[in-house]
């Protein structure tokens, strides 16, 4: 039930996060050019919170090993964001890494 829990939090910050990244491309026209972890203090996060596009980054409930969120975007026109599910208890969504686009 914890883990169902925690993924079902996944799945809710992903969509913050994809929320904040069309905030912020809408007023800057590109979205935020990084890759690695989400952290709250790293490029992305940074650029994002500084935007108003996010009060803060959130971060996975485990926050260790494979069970943290990472972002890529390479030249600011798209984005990869990945992060992994406990289990297989989202619809459509297997146990394991899962990642999102615009």
């Amino acid at each position: 039930a914890r883990a169902k829990a925690r993924d079902a939090t996944r799945e809710q910050d992903v969509k913050t996060i994809q929320n904040a990244l069309t905030l912020y491309i809408t007023n800057f026209r590109v979205y935020p050019v990084y890759d690695g972890y989400l952290t709250g203090d790293d490029a992305a996060s940074v650029a994002l919170k500084n935007s108003d596009s996010i009060p803060q980054m959130p971060r996975d409930p485990l926050n260790s090993g494979n069970y943290r969120y990472s972002y890529t975007s390479a030249d600011g026109s798209t984005y990869t964001l990945k992060y992994y599910l406990e289990t297989g208890s989202i619809p459509g969504k297997a146990a394991g890494l899962n990642q999102a686009n615009p």
